[in-house]
């Protein structure tokens, strides 16, 4: 939900004058949205792992140093984000405009 609201906000934001969305403001907007939808995740999986620690036991590793409290928030965000956040992120801001202008060329044949 994160992602969908704050991609919304900005890509209201960054609408030209006529409506639309140059490529740049499509992967910004888009680079929003992932990030703010990978700390929403992230944010969410931490606390979880520390509201119900019991669930946690016997999973990976990084839950058991999480429910432990050897792992604190930064620990646990920090390589997280650069596993999976920073490619996910990149590779949005790659593929959404290609995939934008696609949507709107198919988009703009079906208005009535």
């Amino acid at each position: 939900m994160a992602g969908i609201v704050s991609c919304k906000i900005a890509a209201d934001r960054l609408r030209g004058e006529d409506g639309s969305l140059r490529p740049g403001a499509v992967s910004a907007a888009v680079v929003i949205a992932t990030a703010s939808s990978f700390l929403a995740f992230v944010l969410a999986s931490y606390y979880g792992i520390l509201s119900f620690p019991e669930l946690a036991r016997g999973g990976a590793g990084i839950v058991e140093a999480i429910a432990d409290g050897r792992i604190g928030l930064v620990g646990f965000v920090a390589p997280s984000f650069m596993k999976v956040g920073v490619p996910t992120i990149l590779s949005n801001a790659l593929l959404a405009p290609i995939l934008y202008a696609g949507a709107a060329g198919i988009r703009s044949r079906w208005r009535p």
